[in-house]
């Protein structure tokens, strides 16, 4: 989530989403529960007669693109020059071009400042010359494309090595994925050239546009990730921390970290302030800015280890072994596979908003059931503002009458394209109305069957992009569930 969605989406609510009491937390303690136990969907367990059960979490794609990613960070904060090398076995045969996505060259970014430029591509091991285009970019300005021409096809399963040398600079003032300020303090995220492939269907080519939300699309990959910065800077990054080194220069440390499988990554450099603890068996790490912040590491802290046991009681054990959780100026929230950044804020809105659960909730959708921002963005989005509700007790809230402009009405489904023509409606249109739509099918299905199936539509999708239809198959047996979906436009008729 971003930061003017989720200002749309408190200011539609008129009050709905803040200014609740915290409710007592109904969960056990899972901080001793071994990788993989299965967790209750709901909190009164049914018969096993009356819900069906909930299979184990698909694995990881066997062939998932492999990625090693290296950056060496400006000393003056405002740029990052980073070497990219993947790795990439599709699934289908592929002829003609390879396509990466720059989201940094999205308006939202660009017209801020921001740019990611590709000096140098290869193909195993030969060069090659990328065409850039526009698609959805900032007219005279690097666009949000990028074809990589192949020489030869790639069959299904076999693979092709790609390099891939580039620059980024930071936007001002945006709130972005991608930004620095004044203090010198840095964050960048979906900051490399993106393979926008999709398992089963081929390349993601939506376009761009100026909304401040996310439009992104990527299966996991294999992660290894180096960041090169100055000696007094503190590195969060994404999966797990691996020891330093000495940098390439004097006064600089080699900051290395890995994952197994992730869609996206997360770095903030800078004079962050780094608190760590283990939350349910995830070691939590928050970095809070050194020149001082609203909230302190520690009540960021309370409110997470309050909400990850509520989210997994329904949604299965947290995906992610480590937590990443950065709080810049600029920003609401936005969520990465195992990463996080906040905003700023009050310690009266972390205690009782729904912001930490929201972007906590992006880590089962969006994170470890992905789907294309740019073409579904309800899955997500409405998934993490339902999933928030649900675990908070708010689930009242959401299902009352919803009155919703012409515009966004049962338009939950609508692609990002469709809400850059009045981007003013797309938190109550998605955010909100889609976590309505979401309540009320449960309702009508019966929260306990309800519930255990989002908990197979999880199992079945993770660790892959889901469409609406894998969505509609889980809750197909339901009464009144895909009529609900259709009615609100989140599937097709």
């Amino acid at each position: 989530m971003s930061g003017v969605a989720a200002a749309a989406v408190v200011a539609a609510g008129a009050g709905f989403l803040i200014g609740y009491e915290v409710v007592p937390d109904r969960a056990t303690d899972s901080a001793s529960r071994p990788a993989g136990t299965a967790v209750s969907p709901t909190p009164e367990r049914p018969s096993a007669s009356t819900v069906p059960s909930v299979p184990p979490l698909a694995r990881p794609w066997p062939d998932r693109p492999v990625v090693r990613l290296s950056y060496d960070v400006a000393a003056d904060h405002r740029s990052v020059s980073g070497v990219e090398d993947v790795t990439f076995t599709p699934d289908r045969k592929v002829c003609g071009r390879l396509v990466f996505r720059a989201w940094p060259n999205k308006p939202g970014t660009a017209l801020f400042g921001g740019s990611l430029t590709i000096h140098r591509v290869s193909v195993g091991g030969r060069p090659a010359r990328p065409a850039v285009h526009s698609a959805g970019g900032v007219p005279g300005r690097p666009g949000t494309l990028v074809d990589v021409p192949l020489r030869d096809c790639v069959a299904a399963g076999h693979s092709v090595a790609v390099r891939l040398s580039f620059d980024v600079v930071m936007a001002t003032g945006s709130g972005e994925r991608v930004g620095t300020n004044r203090d010198g303090e840095m964050w960048f995220a979906s900051a490399f050239p993106v393979l926008a492939w999709e398992r089963g269907h081929g390349w993601m080519t939506d376009s761009a546009v100026d909304v401040f939300g996310e439009s992104d699309g990527s299966e996991e990959f294999k992660l290894a990730l180096d960041v090169v910065a100055p000696g007094q800077d503190s590195v969060l990054g994404t999966g797990r921390a691996l020891p330093t080194t000495e940098g390439p220069r004097p006064d600089t440390v080699r900051h290395r970290f890995a994952a197994d499988s992730v869609r996206n990554v997360a770095v903030a450099v800078g004079g962050y302030r780094l608190t760590d603890r283990v939350i349910s068996g995830v070691r939590v790490h928050v970095g809070v800015s050194d020149n001082g912040a609203k909230t302190g590491a520690q009540g960021w802290l309370a409110k997470i280890e309050l909400e990850i046991p509520r989210l997994e009681r329904y949604f299965g054990r947290f995906p992610y072994d480590d937590l990443w959780v950065t709080v810049i100026p600029d920003t609401t929230g936005i969520e990465f596979p195992g990463a996080i950044f906040y905003g700023d804020t009050p310690p009266s809105e972390v205690g009782t908003g729904d912001l930490v659960g929201h972007e906590l909730a992006h880590m089962w959708f969006y994170s470890l059931v992905g789907d294309d921002q740019g073409r579904d963005p309800w899955l997500d989005e409405a998934f993490a503002q339902y999933g928030q509700a649900l675990a908070d007790g708010r689930e009242g809230g959401y299902l009352g009458p919803l009155t919703v402009p012409p515009f966004a009405q049962n338009r939950v489904g609508a692609p990002m394209t469709y809400w850059a023509r009045d981007p003013n409606d797309y938190g109550i249109g998605v955010y909100r109305q889609g976590a309505h739509m979401l309540f009320e099918a449960r309702t009508k299905a019966g929260p306990a069957r309800w519930d255990a199936a989002i908990r197979t539509y999880i199992a079945r999708n993770a660790h892959r992009i889901a469409r609406p239809s894998d969505l509609e198959a889980a809750v197909r047996q339901l009464p009144g569930a895909v009529e609900t979906l259709r009615a609100y436009g989140a599937v097709r008729s």
